[in-house]
């Protein structure tokens, strides 16, 4: 008998796909979702004091489930003798993706177990698989015995392995496929597949839970997600990073006084249009100031001297409330003394000064003592972000713009309080906080449906507004991500192999060549990688590219801190274009 090898819902979706399983859920879908369940409970309940109860009744309360929250009426469907089916659209055969073996809460003889596989519903469901199989479907995701209460959910790839690959079982199972067995009726089949069951001594993976166990958000969550079609049909996960947020945008745009328009097919951006200029937007604030400080003749000279500020300025804004964000993050949600870009905190734009060039570009030590207790949370930053531009030394700062100018709320704001207009920074403050910088927390609920921005999203805006003149090309981050894991693995593995006259095939072999001896050498042969990209926009690809080394030295196990001490607690990826970090059991994303 094969050993049993029991997966929670964690480690389920946490091994398939880590950047869904941190992706929060909207309140609404998990509202609906937290009543449809509760409703299925109480059916499953109820057929099971029934003396007359019918797989069929369960199979209605099931389709129910997921119709009522994932999947389109003629997507759950019964297809030939499989009780339920999740069906492929996306092909005109109609293809299984999903097959369900459903067992009425009273047959506990012929469910699987825990301890026991070796039941009817396991001989159903392998017989299913390879009826399917030996049609061609290469779809099939996932395979699920459940009696309502019980829930078996094996990865399609355990049968694949176990069974169709299993040249003993796959040779008896045609016989009797082929009609060369004494009959070729269905209990002869589960004979063959229950006596391949009996000889298996390989471990078979399968996600457990009891649904009257599943109590408390995260667990529902939890339970939302594998039941998903991005888990079940295993759909590609595009996160944020590959999709702009046109609301943001738009609004954003507002905010600094531009606008996107049509030219010849392309999308430009430009300096509102004088009816729509007014004096608070960011980029005519600070047009009026360059000309107060400057003698500036040149209308167009003077709007790109100011964009250049705004986007300097604006940067650094963003920067900082992803840098909330995930400092909110890591200290258990306390905003309370780690929240500081709002209008409680930066009440003018002088305090906005301070932050930039006396807090982030200064090492606390060196603080003064007002400074000190004033953003007593805030981490000093190594960056040239907050250094004193070229631009900033020869025309103004961001503390030169007016306080007192109030800007009308854009006609579509995602502000709901207050609706009067606000001063420019104090629409700004408003407008960032009603979205979500905290970036893929923890699997958690968006408990005000705000959407959430990450650094990708940034990158992609700041991309079009710097290509402002000529239209701009955004490389998505699952392309960027691709390019560097191919290229860069590919140019470290023949570095080591020139290095070390090596014959390196691959990472595996690498992995093996390297040892706790080499942890420096290896580290300086990664670093003496050189990476152009000519053409850096946002720097996009040089930031996938560096993800991208940093998990390489994770997963070769040279990752080491300053003293050159191995980081063996650590575990680096990329996920979705994203660092996630694993460190004793916690997950973090960057």
């Amino acid at each position: 008998m094969p050993h049993i090898n029991l997966l929670s819902l964690d480690d389920k979706l946490r091994k398939q796909n880590i950047g869904y399983y941190n992706q929060s859920i909207d309140k609404s879908k998990l509202d609906k979702f937290k009543s449809t369940l509760t409703e299925f409970i109480k059916a499953i309940n109820n057929l099971a004091n029934d003396k007359q109860q019918r797989e069929e009744s369960l199979k209605l309360k099931i389709r129910d489930l997921l119709i009522g929250n994932f999947y389109s009426n003629d997507q759950i469907d019964i297809k030939g003798n499989i009780d339920l089916a999740i069906l492929n659209k996306d092909h005109l055969t109609n293809k299984v993706d999903v097959i369900f073996e459903l067992k009425t809460p009273q047959n506990t003889a012929e469910m699987i177990s825990t301890n026991n596989i070796n039941a009817k519903a396991m001989w159903e469901l392998v017989h299913y698989y390879m009826q399917e199989r030996l049609k061609g479907n290469i779809t099939i995701k996932h395979l699920i015995a459940t009696n309502g209460f019980e829930w078996f959910v094996f990865d399609a790839r355990e049968f694949e392995k176990l069974f169709f690959e299993n040249k003993d079982f796959s040779k008896k199972y045609l016989e009797w496929y082929n009609n060369v067995t004494v009959n070729k009726n269905a209990p002869m089949a589960y004979e063959i597949i229950s006596k391949s069951i009996e000889l298996l001594e390989d471990e078979i993976n399968v996600v457990h839970f009891s649904i009257e166990d599943i109590s408390g958000d995260d667990e529902i969550i939890k339970l939302y997600k594998l039941l998903s079609p991005q888990h079940l049909l295993k759909l590609p996960f595009a996160n944020d990073s590959n999709t702009l947020n046109t609301e943001f945008y738009n609004e954003l745009l507002y905010i600094l006084g531009l606008e996107e328009r049509k030219d010849n097919g392309r999308n430009i951006i430009s300096r509102a249009l004088t009816s729509n200029r007014q004096s608070a937007s960011l980029i005519e604030n600070t047009i009026n100031q360059l000309k107060i400080n400057k003698n500036f003749s040149d209308e167009e000279s003077i709007f790109e001297i100011a964009l250049e500020l705004c986007i300097t300025w604006l940067n650094r804004i963003l920067f900082l409330k992803l840098l909330e964000g995930q400092l909110i993050k890591f200290h258990n949600n306390d905003k309370l003394d780690y929240s500081f870009m709002n209008i409680e905190k930066i009440k003018e734009f002088d305090d906005l000064n301070e932050l930039f060039f006396e807090v982030l570009a200064v090492p606390e030590k060196d603080r003064s003592d007002d400074v000190k207790e004033k953003y007593k949370n805030i981490p000093y930053l190594n960056s040239s972000l907050f250094e004193l531009t070229d631009y900033e030394k020869q025309y103004i700062t961001i503390n030169s713009l007016k306080d007192r100018l109030h800007l009308k709320l854009y006609k579509a704001t995602v502000i709901k309080e207050p609706k009067e207009n606000l001063t420019t920074l104090n629409y700004l403050f408003a407008f960032l906080n009603a979205y979500d910088f905290s970036s893929d927390s923890s699997a958690k609920v968006q408990k005000d449906n705000r959407n959430i921005i990450n650094a990708a999203v940034l990158g992609l805006i700041f991309e079009k507004i710097n290509g402002y003149k000529d239209g701009s090309f955004f490389t998505p981050g699952y392309i960027t991500e691709y390019m560097c894991h191919e290229a860069i693995r590919k140019a470290v593995v023949d570095k080591f192999n020139k290095k070390y006259n090596w014959q390196c095939r691959n990472f595996v072999d690498l992995y093996n060549k390297i040892d706790e001896k080499h942890t420096d050498e290896a580290n300086a042969v990664i670093d003496s990688l050189r990476i152009c990209d000519p053409a850096v926009g946002s720097g996009h690809f040089l930031v996938s590219a560096l993800n991208e080394i940093i998990a390489i030295k994770s997963e070769l196990e040279i990752l080491a801190d300053d003293n050159g001490k191995r980081l063996k607690d650590v575990k680096i990826k990329v996920e979705n274009d994203e660092l996630v970090i694993l460190y004793k059991n916690k997950f973090f994303i960057f």
